[in-house]
């Protein structure tokens, strides 16, 4: 269990999503859902080089096909900075 309540049972998933909120107006971070963290994690591990099929594991999706789908704005960008090295070396 990755967020417990006090009691030791599982957390509400309202009352995660209060605390998130709450905790994102102290960082002074503006206002997101609990969700964007897991977009945000898997857009930082693709531009940072991470394998698609890796992404996929760890999100817990069922294929790299559909991170691929999901997270095609992201590899399309991977796509023209490989372009661009590609450039790069062959002038």
């Amino acid at each position: 269990m990755v967020f417990p309540g006090s009691d030791g049972t599982l957390m509400h998933s309202q009352t995660l999503g209060r605390a998130f909120h709450t905790h994102l107006e102290r960082a002074g971070l503006p206002p997101m859902t609990f969700h964007a963290l897991r977009d945000t994690a898997a857009t930082l591990m693709l531009q940072g080089g991470v394998p698609a099929h890796v992404v996929s594991r760890i999100l817990g999706q069922a294929s790299e096909a559909i991170t691929l789908s999901v997270y095609a704005h992201v590899t399309r960008g991977l796509e023209a900075q490989a372009a661009a090295a590609v450039q790069a070396i062959f002038g």
